[in-house]
């Protein structure tokens, strides 16, 4: 199996929340406790992990009986939350993309601008920046 903690790093989640989550999809439905000796992390940063995948739709919780019970969702989510990203990716893009001609009238302020260039490639710089 291809190792897939970098493709869940690419898509925000920490390390703590990488360890939660694929050790709660290997064990099933656990404890906090469970989870955390399996993540070989402390009860704390696994509740803290397993809220924010909870935030993110990739964890859940269930009472049995006077135990809750913690389970990773079907890894299926794991695409719905990619393709969610990719979109406010996309978005956040297109506000920058609308921002950035006020965002150029902010460089250089008072101070001039000096730019060196050298040979054919100066020149086409040149002929481009004009």
């Amino acid at each position: 199996m291809k190792n897939i903690t970098p493709i869940l790093r690419s898509l925000g989640l920490l390390e703590s929340e990488i360890k939660t989550y694929l050790n709660a999809l290997e064990k099933g439905p656990s404890t906090m406790l469970e989870l955390a000796q399996a993540a070989g992390l402390s009860r704390q940063a696994t509740y803290t992990a397993m809220q924010s995948l909870a935030k993110r739709g990739l964890m859940s919780s269930a009472e049995h009986g006077k135990k809750s019970l913690y389970a990773a969702e079907h890894p299926e989510k794991l695409l719905v939350y990619a393709e969610r990203r990719q979109a406010e990716l996309r978005e956040h893009a297109d506000d920058l993309k609308r921002a950035l001609p006020e965002l150029e009238l902010q460089v250089g302020g008072d101070k001039p601008i000096v730019k060196v260039f050298e040979g054919k490639e100066g020149i086409n710089a040149i002929i481009a920046d004009i």
